[in-house]
């Protein structure tokens, strides 16, 4: 069943008009809104833009898309994965699902680490009078250190 577009100069609102397929195309309706005459006017597919050029269900259209990720103009997905490989990126959907969340949530446990260390550490500067070396040795196990327990949390 066609659709067509019509103007009317009298209000200037546009009507959408659905005919069935025997019916006669008409060139002016009335207008649904103020009963003046409405001119068929000519309006492009809304997938237009997708169909020139043989790019039809690439998402591309003739002169691509724009990946704000890499920064540059792609005409297709497959374009823009190489693209990333090529410059050592890794894409979004190479990730495992909840990847940020489980990523967010091991780093909120880093920082508490972090946290409650300083915490200790401060509590020792002040139990030692301000001695940091006796401090630094009383928060900062050789075991640890050694172990890399220290630093891999910083």
């Amino acid at each position: 069943m066609p659709m067509f577009d019509y103007h009317c100069s009298r209000c200037d609102r546009n009507t959408e008009e659905l005919f069935r397929a025997q019916d006669a195309i008409l060139d002016m309706i009335s207008c649904e809104h103020c009963g003046s005459d409405a001119c068929k006017i000519m309006s492009p597919h809304a997938d237009m833009n997708r169909m020139w050029a043989g790019q039809a269900g690439t998402g591309g259209g003739v002169n691509g898309y724009m990946d704000r990720g890499l920064g540059v103009r792609v005409h297709s997905a497959w374009e823009a994965d190489k693209i990333a490989e090529s410059r050592g990126l890794v894409r979004e959907q190479d990730y495992k699902p909840h990847f940020v969340e489980d990523f967010s949530e091991k780093r909120r446990e880093q920082v508490a680490a972090q946290d409650k260390q300083t915490e200790t550490y401060n509590a020792n500067v002040k139990k030692y009078d301000g001695d940091k070396i006796k401090a630094m040795t009383e928060t900062f196990t050789a075991k640890d250190c050694l172990d890399d327990k220290v630093s891999s949390g910083y």
